[in-house]
């Protein structure tokens, strides 16, 4: 699927972790220092942001709305829809999406709802609030809320997983506008539904990593240049790059094929890991000083479960 929509702005980007770091090198008594070293190395995280029981998607997406509302200036009753991205809801029902307006005193006049997406949902979550903005008139007012609280989900013996997640809660500001434009591409292949896998919030996270890195760098490099074919971009319409912060090798893999100069790739992974669908902004928000001020042209790309693989373009004010 791909698309276009024409009047749709990206007007700013709030993201919160978790208080608690956890250095990966607490693990060198469990697994030695020798596999320690080498998983950091391939991966390149060195530490993850974990959540504890009072910290969850809705309590930091909520404070990430509430900063990013507040910073902007908007007026609640302006905002017309509230939009939750996360495979960790704080219940089955109601959509989470609906305690975060409640919390943040949003009226009636906005939908809000969950969407069950994980690591391209960032993407997805553009994709979706754009639609909806296009159909409304200018000046309308959107939340895109992403975030996940994956560690809370992995086996506590699973030292290699456990170091290479983290926890975050992010929040978007998207306004219908006179003019703006953010071209789209969304992907899905059902048949890899269960490389990435948890049955309900009683299991745990399952993932094959090796059918997920075949996906990486043969369907989303593909994916990559088909988008660029569509659009006729070239590197030059584009100042920075934010891939999914899988990990060093999967970032670094894509960025080559890609032809990226590492001077405008934005990473996140080294001090938060991978925060799923979070990953995206989290990495926009931590490298806002690198970033020119203003607007910047954004090409960011998110892939993993499903197998899924959302790509967005435009302009982002961070």
């Amino acid at each position: 699927m791909f698309g276009e929509y024409n009047k749709i702005a990206i007007r700013g980007i709030e993201s919160v972790v978790p208080k608690k770091k956890v250095d990966n090198g607490i693990y060198t008594e469990q697994m030695g220092e020798r596999k320690v070293s080498k998983q950091v190395r391939l991966t390149g995280i060195r530490s993850c942001h974990v959540s504890d029981d009072t910290e969850t998607t809705e309590s930091m997406c909520a404070e990430a709305a509430g900063r990013l509302i507040d910073r902007l200036g908007w007026q609640r009753e302006d905002i017309r829809g509230i939009i939750l991205v996360t495979q960790t809801p704080s219940c089955v029902m109601p959509a989470t999406a609906f305690r975060i307006q409640k919390q943040l005193g949003i009226g009636e006049n906005c939908i809000a709802f969950d969407v069950n997406m994980g690591c391209s949902g960032y993407t997805t979550g553009l994709t979706i609030a754009g639609g909806l903005l296009s159909n409304l008139e200018t000046g309308s007012k959107m939340l895109l809320l992403v975030g996940d609280t994956v560690t809370k989900c992995l086996e506590e013996n699973d030292i290699q997983t456990k170091m290479m997640f983290g926890d975050a809660g992010t929040a978007t500001a998207l306004e219908s506008v006179p003019e703006g434009r953010l071209l789209y591409m969304q992907k899905s292949l059902g048949e890899g539904c269960d490389a990435i896998f948890m049955k309900d919030q009683k299991d745990h996270f399952h993932m094959d990593g090796m059918q997920v890195f075949r996906y990486t760098i043969n369907e989303v490099l593909r994916y990559i240049r088909e988008f660029m074919e569509k659009t006729g971009l070239t590197d030059d319409d584009i100042d920075y790059y934010v891939f999914h912060q899988a990990q060093k090798h999967i970032v670094d893999h894509v960025a080559e094929f890609c032809g990226i100069d590492e001077t405008k790739l934005l990473i996140s992974y080294e001090e938060y890991g991978n925060t799923s669908g979070a990953s995206i902004p989290v990495t926009l928000t931590v490298n806002q000083n690198k970033m020119q001020g203003g607007k910047n042209r954004i090409f960011m790309c998110g892939f993993g479960v499903g197998l899924s693989c959302g790509i967005v373009y435009g302009d982002v004010q961070v």
